[in-house]
């Protein structure tokens, strides 16, 4: 159905054949992408889903952009155009966006987003599952309502190396990589046409060849994006003259009509993606510099015991000064996911690196797909954690298009523009309980581990998630347990723990925590590196971020953002360093082997630094965000034998007197 034939779009989730209150009742599941692309070249059941995928992702992005079901309008939710939604009140709301960044909803509002995008691209494979023949048609239905929308596991580190398959890496996914895919096109009775077509997953191509910010497109066009520095200075992304998205484009220079033709066609630099998630988009002159393993580890911190007080800590990048925030809890969902938009889009102007257009590029909805499932995982393993108290919540001191002045981020907080079948906005109470929207993911299948009387043990399920989580993402926990296995690393050792009687390692973990203004640049995006010496490469963070008065047809701009804007909102972010600390005592750096105490921390005051990088490369000061502080802080870890005990991380202790004295840095009297 239309939103034209319906007050409004009911998004419900692909519910076929399923009860939305039987959270026991096997759903289908959201597939790791690469795991679903390779499975079609054996499965013909999955083969049919890829099909029909293209097929639909193909009509879709060539929908007229005036469709309010179209992909243009649906990408467009997420920033400009930045024109209300499937609402009666366009005029009345005129270019106030929907966005919902530094703010404890930032997850619950991208999870109705992805069901709509789930949804439609549903609806257009199982109008081409009907038109196959007859003698095949079911087969290509239940394929269509099989289908859920995949994820991009970007922490999961991908084999793709043929002679040496564990030589694993991490990467871009396989399926935007193909730039033509062949399928199959139901025709009747008639044989499927087979034809190729552009790989729908590679890019996104205006549907009528015109530029996103084309005169014929009026307010649904796309604007250049304009960051403007403190000092006057300016720069502009011309988004407006594109008819593709990018990744890791070349810097745009209007004298180069190589640049310029990048810019308009479009370019995918993928490669540069796997780099990226590895060295974090960091550029130096000089040597190669060595790049830790930093992304797996973050994800898997994101889940350690009692990491965090709350479900606002863990969610949202959000900093609140007047609050002394626990070292553990500067690490967020949010920051995560601010991280892999950056080295995504690249630092050039990329798509998905600039919050007004990064739900155009089709790799979005990959990585969205994880967060929603790192959510859910999350919410599975700490269930009756919410923010339903007071004391949980934010205030929104200017608010947006659905938020009055002076209003409180609740649960009951309208999701918009995102309705269900009643015609009212989803909220964070309802989009709370994710197995009712007819999906589930690999790690949550409550349904496998049911005990006599029908009901889930709970400690069976749960230690199965936390396998899950240990096998994919515990990177210190394997070297530090290594050592401790063999003899050739003394002072490394097997413990058995007091009580329980579980064998583990320990290791004094490291991390490096930071928090600035986010909009200290005036909206340009910036990213912060830790470097170690002259050549380890901890982990850097990224600002993603968008003016707040220069985006869209509007000079408004988005609510949320100039909100945040006005009230200096603060942003944390974390890096975990202890791999890289391992990284160096491994080739040979004598005062971190073992990782003594009073060893690392005069080793880290002498060789710590931050950098940070803006648009294109480019190195400011740190005393140019007088709002930026960090610091480091050490803290126990006990990494178990037994792969369903998560490691712990705790008794963080601040260690001011490595970063006491230096720009930017947190010392004894300052708040932490």
């Amino acid at each position: 159905m239309s939103a034209a034939q319906n007050q409004h779009y009911a998004i419900t989730g692909i519910q076929v054949g399923l009860d939305p209150k039987n959270p026991l009742e096997p759903k289908p599941l959201r597939r790791e992408v690469d795991e679903w692309l390779l499975l079609s070249e054996s499965d013909p059941h999955v083969k049919k889903q890829v099909n029909l995928f293209f097929v639909a992702m193909d009509e879709f992005q060539k929908m007229p952009i005036t469709d309010t079901l179209s992909y243009w309008q649906v990408a467009g939710i997420h920033g400009q155009p930045l024109v209300p939604w499937d609402e009666k009140t366009e005029s009345q709301t005129f270019g106030i966006g929907y966005c919902f960044h530094n703010s404890l909803l930032f997850p619950t509002w991208h999870r109705p987003y992805m069901l709509l995008f789930e949804q439609r691209v549903y609806e257009i494979m199982l109008k081409h599952a009907k038109k196959f023949p007859s003698t095949v048609r079911d087969e290509w239905i239940a394929a269509a309502n099989s289908w859920r929308l995949p994820y991009w596991d970007w922490a999961e580190k991908k084999s793709r190396d043929v002679v040496n398959p564990d030589n694993k890496i991490y990467d871009a996914p396989l399926i935007v990589k193909q730039d033509v895919v062949q399928v199959e096109i139901g025709q009747g009775e008639e044989p499927p046409l087979i034809k190729q077509i552009s790989n729908p997953m590679a890019t996104f191509k205006t549907p009528d060849g015109l530029r996103m910010g084309s005169a014929e497109y009026g307010k649904l066009g796309i604007q250049p994006v304009t960051y403007c520095g403190q000092d006057g200075a300016c720069e502009t992304y011309y988004f407006n003259i594109c008819t593709a998205t990018s990744r890791h484009p070349p810097a745009y220079d209007p004298k180069d009509p190589e640049t310029v033709k990048a810019w308009s066609t479009g370019v995918q630099n993928n490669d540069d993606i796997a780099q990226a998630l590895y060295d974090h988009d960091w550029y130096e002159s000089g040597p190669k510099k060595t790049y830790t393993d930093t992304l797996g580890e973050a994800v898997y911190h994101l889940f350690g015991e009692n990491n965090f007080t709350g479900y606002a800590a863990f969610a949202s990048t959000r900093y609140l000064e007047q609050k002394q925030l626990p070292p553990a809890e500067y690490l967020s969902l949010e920051d995560i996911h601010n991280n892999i938009h950056g080295w995504t889009g690249g630092n050039d102007g990329g798509h998905m690196s600039i919050v007004p257009v990064a739900a155009f590029d089709p790799i979005f909805y990959l990585h969205h797909a994880n967060i929603d499932r790192l959510l859910a995982i999350w919410q599975e393993l700490n269930e009756d954690v919410w923010f339903s108290k007071p004391e949980e919540q934010l205030t929104e001191q200017r608010g947006n298009w659905s938020l009055p002045k002076g209003a409180t981020n609740t649960p009951q907080t309208p999701l918009a523009p995102f309705r269900g079948v009643d015609g009212k906005y989803y909220d964070s109470d309802s989009t709370r309980h994710w197995s009712e929207a007819g999906y589930a993911y690999p790690e949550l299948q409550p349904w496998k581990f049911l005990d006599a009387t029908g009901q889930v043990d709970k400690e069976r399920y749960h230690s199965s998630i936390r396998e899950r989580l240990s096998n994919l993402y515990a990177t210190n926990r394997k070297i530090v347990l290594a050592k401790a296995e063999s003899s050739n690393h003394p002072g490394w050792q097997i413990e058995t723990e007091k009580g329980t009687g579980a064998m583990f390692a320990r290791n004094p973990d490291y991390i490096a925590n930071i928090r600035y203004e986010r909009y200290a640049l005036d909206g340009r995006p910036f990213s912060i590196h830790v470097i170690l010496g002259d050549k380890y490469h901890a982990g850097s963070v990224y600002n993603f971020c968008t003016p707040a008065e220069t985006t869209g047809n509007d000079p408004v701009g988005c609510e949320n953002c100039r909100q945040q804007a006005l009230e200096g909102a603060m942003q944390k972010g974390q890096i975990n360093i202890t791999n890289a600390l391992l990284t160096a005592a491994d080739d040979g750096v004598e005062e971190l082997i073992g990782l003594d105490d009073d060893k690392v921390k005069n080793w880290l005051r002498e060789n710590l630094r931050w950098r940070i990088l803006t648009t294109g490369y480019k190195e400011i000061d740190v005393e140019s965000i007088p709002s930026f502080k960090g610091y480091v802080a050490r803290g126990n870890a006990h990494h178990y034998r037994d792969e369903s005990i998560l490691s712990t991380y705790k008794d963080y202790e601040i260690l001011t007197e490595i970063t006491e004295g230096r720009p930017g840095g947190i010392g004894a009297n300052d708040l932490h």
